[in-house]
């Protein structure tokens, strides 16, 4: 494994630490606050993050055990009917952020583990009828550093503002991972 393929998973390692410098010391109702680009809270973005690494981490597994095979998330729909239902604007984040930490590392263990794992593939269905695709590990790893990046950067303005001097820093995808 490259030292390239290296510096891209540790950038995806550190999404939980990016989530929790953004949150850290948010009162309850700030983690209410409504993030206007998402329609969810801070609270619901959090579980929306989590949720989707750990989809992207059960496609990641689907690829690293048969290159190739097929991952149907057809069933998933993360909107705002779809945060309720959940229950994402009333549920603790803290355990949230935990299993995020936990399942990134376990992931991130077994793809640091094989030479060519960020080259293996899935081929994804998602949307009933429509054509599938194809992604690499890699490609997953780096949508969900950026989905992270985009989410937590709306997170920032929904409660610091545009005041950049009071904002906690976002990680840098594009400086890491090109």
């Amino acid at each position: 494994m490259s030292s390239k393929d290296i510096e891209v998973i540790n950038v995806w390692r550190q999404i939980p630490t990016n989530i929790d410098a953004i949150i850290s010391g948010l009162s309850n109702d700030d983690l209410g606050r409504q993030v206007e680009a998402l329609g969810f809270s801070v609270r619901a973005t959090v579980h929306h993050l989590v949720e989707a690494n750990i989809v992207t981490g059960s496609m990641i597994i689907a690829a690293m055990g048969k290159s190739g095979a097929t991952y149907d998330w057809t069933w998933l729909y993360p909107n705002g009917d779809w945060c309720s239902r959940l229950g994402y604007e009333s549920t603790p984040i803290e355990p949230s952020l935990d299993a995020l930490r936990g399942l990134i590392m376990h992931i991130s263990n077994i793809v640091a583990s094989q030479d060519d794992a960020l080259e293996r593939v899935v081929t994804v269905s998602n949307s009933p009828g429509a054509p599938t695709y194809t992604l690499t590990v890699g490609q997953m790893i780096k949508q969900e550093i950026d989905h992270a990046a985009e989410h937590l950067a709306d997170v920032r303005k929904a409660v610091y503002g545009t005041d950049k001097s009071c904002n906690p820093p976002v990680f840098s995808i594009e400086s890491q991972h090109r």
